[in-house]
């Protein structure tokens, strides 16, 4: 039997038992047009004579984001099909985008090897390196995805003549635009962000597409992953316990619940899947785990011969919408709204506390998700399973 954790108690969060549990589909995207006349320090409407021959988008991380990014890469493409698309981006990260059809060349950004450095300097001599050799590509049309400061004096040091972000940037990273995508009513989702920036220079708002380029190796090493495991013809349910923040994680005694459940009652084989966070977590779930052994591209393939995926808010969350797995997300501390699973075949399952979503790193009591029990999720993922 394994230990159980009293449920958190703290009075003022404690939700309403006769309160439903909120079970949703993040919207679809929105075909309001945007006002690409507004002002910035340059008029956005000098761009409907753009004809850029090499461009350059930064988003470096995290992997949710860049999935977010990737159908605005394909619609850039489409509207300046001759023109060569460079990404930068993170190690970590550069296999889900080095097979990408729309993506011409992959940058990257050593960002952790910069902040070591930079204790004695040399992280600022490295950054500055980097927008050197950016500017020696001669980009005439730069994308800030990202709006921080890094990605801001970045795009400032190509020296493009054309570097369009967002106008309520984070961290003054607006400072080093020619453009500035004005702000819309209302929280929006990130892709609908992104199409925002994309409508600005010429590009439909949809449809939004995905293609990671798996090629024969990694649909191999999916089957012979699978196989080491003996799931063979079995229906697999992937199970993604780790993710960035310790407060954005349903407790692992939680999943080991579910796995439980899904393994008496189910047809299914629960696996646990994702990056080296989830190997220590996957220690504490009775089940299969895949943890740490999988490119991105070899959990993508994965991914779409799995029946379903419980999973926190999460990057692999995001490759699972991408590719209409579908897909169970529990939600505590982050919005949906703002940064769910963007798919009909996602669903959210979260609790009505007063406090979330808090967006915060730190907790005192974690009640919103150590509260969401196991059963609440297993009757969803059957609801899920049955369509």
């Amino acid at each position: 039997m394994p230990h159980t954790d009293p449920p958190s108690t703290h009075p003022s969060l404690q939700s309403n038992p006769t309160l439903p549990r909120l079970v949703y589909n993040v919207s679809n995207p929105s075909n309001t047009p945007l006002n690409i006349r507004a002002e910035s320090n340059r008029r956005l409407s000098d761009l409907d004579s753009l004809r850029p021959r090499r461009i350059l988008i930064l988003k470096p991380s995290a992997l949710g984001d860049i999935i977010h990014a990737i159908p605005v890469a394909r619609l850039i493409k489409q509207r300046f099909p001759h023109a060569e698309l460079h990404w930068l981006v993170v190690p970590a990260f550069q296999n889900i985008l080095e097979n990408c059809p729309w993506v011409d060349h992959t940058i990257l950004f050593e960002r952790s090897s910069m902040s070591k450095r930079s204790k004695r300097a040399g992280g600022v001599f490295d950054f500055l390196d980097l927008g050197a050799a950016l500017e020696a590509q001669r980009y005439d049309l730069v994308i800030d995805l990202q709006g921080l400061l890094r990605s801001g004096l970045l795009c400032l040091l190509t020296h493009a003549p054309v570097r369009i972000g967002f106008a309520y940037a984070r961290e003054a990273a607006w400072a080093g635009y020619t453009h500035r995508i004005p702000k819309r009513q209302g929280g929006r989702h990130a892709i609908e962000r992104y199409l925002d920036l994309a409508e600005a220079i010429g590009c439909p708002r949809g449809p939004l597409l995905y293609d990671y380029g798996l090629d024969d190796a990694d649909h191999r090493t999916a089957r012979e992953l699978l196989d080491s495991l003996e799931l063979t013809g079995k229906r697999v349910i992937l199970l993604f316990p780790g993710t960035n923040w310790m407060t954005k994680r349903w407790p692992a005694r939680h999943f080991d619940t579910l796995a439980r459940q899904i393994e008496q009652q189910t047809d299914c084989v629960p696996v646990v899947a994702g990056a080296n966070d989830a190997v220590e977590l996957s220690k504490q779930i009775q089940a299969k785990s895949l943890a740490g052994r999988t490119t991105l591209r070899q959990l993508a393939a994965i991914l779409k011969a799995s029946a379903a995926c419980v999973t926190n808010d999460s990057g692999p969350m995001h490759l699972a919408a991408s590719l209409a797995v579908p897909t169970l997300a529990l939600f505590g501390p982050t919005n949906p709204q703002l940064t769910g699973p963007y798919h009909p075949n996602a669903h959210v399952l979260s609790l009505p506390l007063v406090c979330s979503p808090c967006l915060s790193r730190h907790c005192s009591h974690h009640a919103c998700l150590q509260n969401l029990s196991p059963e609440s999720a297993f009757q969803t993922l059957t609801h899920i399973l049955a369509k």
